[in-house]
């Protein structure tokens, strides 16, 4: 489902880590599970407007793009699998928490999350499927993923890497 192949990866509640790099114009970095095997292979490239990343699998086969749509008042997402899917993330503003919006023709996702501790609760018709931490006391931004539905580990490594790059823009714009 959603452009995820099943592998030595899922496990019935995967984490994974995700650790950005110091420089963020171009960013190559591995996503690893807690095992330290890796999972995902994330390369994002330079662009003057937008935000484009490219997610392989191990062995460098594609995966999933990420794509920030431009000239949006909050900031809009779109992740297209290789198979087809999409998904559209929206990001709402609420007072002291983050609001996020994970649409598909199939389903409906809420993220949730406060914007002090940085701790976001990933929920499926009310019912928790994962949860996504980022590490405010690292050296790298570091964020882990708990993922309790594998059928939505894919949706939440992207919304990770959106999530991160939500973040990076507004202390950008601070």
């Amino acid at each position: 489902m959603l452009g995820l192949r099943k592998g030595a990866c899922v496990r019935r509640c995967a984490v994974y880590i995700l650790n950005r790099g110091f420089f963020k114009i171009t960013d190559h970095y591995n996503i690893k599970d807690d095992q330290g095997q890796v999972c995902y292979r994330v390369d994002e490239d330079f662009k003057f407007f937008g935000h484009k990343v490219k997610v392989s699998d191990p062995q460098g086969q594609p995966l999933f793009e990420i794509n920030r749509k431009l000239f949006k008042i909050f900031s809009e997402y779109q992740i297209k699998f290789v198979d087809g899917s999409q998904v559209t993330i929206k990001d709402r503003l609420s007072f002291f928490r983050r609001k996020v919006k994970i649409t598909s023709p199939d389903y409906n996702l809420d993220l949730k999350g406060n914007f002090l501790d940085n701790n976001f609760a990933l929920t499926l018709d009310g019912e928790k499927i994962g949860s996504i931490n980022h590490k405010i006391f690292a050296i790298r931004d570091t964020f882990v993923l708990d993922v309790y539905d594998e059928d939505y580990e894919a949706v939440m490594v992207g919304l990770a890497i959106a999530l991160d790059n939500m973040m990076d823009n507004e202390e950008a714009a601070d």
